[in-house]
C-alpha cells in the first residue's frame, strides 16, 4: 500500500462566512474538509491544509498523525478572518507550487469569483497527476432567493450595495445561478 498525499483547500473570503441560518458556508465547508483529513489521517494518509481568500493565508504542511490532525482541526474550526474578496486563479496556481508529488487535492468554495478564468488551475494541478475534488458550497437562499419583501443586499466582496424587490426579481435569478452552478 502506498501512502496517499491529501492537500485541503478551504475558500475562507468574505463571502464564505454568510449563512442565512446559524451555520455559515465557511462552516459547511470546514466540517466537509475536517471529515476528509479524519479519514485520510485515520488510514495514514499524510494531509495538508491550506486557506485562501485574495492570496494564501495559513498553510500546514502534509503530515499524518494525531498530532497533526488535532491542529488541523483546531485551524478549520477557527481560520484566519478574510481581508477581501476570492481569488481563485492566484490561490490556487500557488496551491499548485505546494500541493507536492501526485495526491489527492480537494478544494471548498462557493466559488465567488467573477473572472472567467478563475477555475483554469484546476485542469493544471490535474495535469500534475493529482485527482482533484471541488466541493461548490452554497447556501439555500443563494439557490432559492426565499425573501418576499423588497430588501437591501449588501455585497460580501466589494460589490455595491443594491435595493431588490426579490419577487420580480426571483425567477430570472433562479436561471442566472442554474447558468452559474452549471458552469462550475
Amino acid at each position: 500500500e502506498t501512502q496517499l498525499r491529501g492537500t485541503l483547500a478551504l475558500d475562507i473570503s468574505q463571502s464564505m462566512h454568510w449563512g442565512s441560518g446559524d451555520v455559515s458556508k465557511l462552516d459547511h465547508a470546514a466540517t466537509l474538509l475536517a471529515a476528509i483529513a479524519y479519514v485520510l489521517t485515520r488510514q495514514g494518509d499524510a494531509v495538508s491544509l491550506i486557506t485562501f481568500d485574495e492570496s494564501i493565508r495559513d498553510r500546514l504542511p502534509a503530515r499524518s498523525g494525531h498530532a497533526h490532525l488535532e491542529y488541523l482541526m483546531r485551524t478549520l474550526a477557527e481560520p484566519a478572518q478574510p481581508t477581501g474578496a476570492t481569488a481563485l486563479h492566484a490561490s490556487l496556481d500557488e496551491l499548485i507550487e505546494h500541493a507536492g508529488r501526485r495526491g489527492l487535492v480537494v478544494i471548498a468554495s462557493d466559488l465567488l469569483d467573477l473572472d472567467n478564468d478563475a477555475l483554469d488551475p484546476v485542469a493544471r494541478i490535474q495535469a500534475r497527476g493529482h485527482q482533484t475534488i471541488v466541493l461548490h458550497v452554497m447556501d439555500p437562499a443563494e439557490l432559492e432567493l426565499p425573501y418576499e419583501q423588497p430588501m437591501h443586499f449588501e455585497g460580501l466582496e466589494g460589490e455595491a450595495p443594491v435595493e431588490v424587490d426579490p419577487r420580480g426579481l426571483r425567477r430570472r435569478y433562479r436561471e442566472a445561478i442554474d447558468v452559474f452552478v452549471a458552469s462550475c
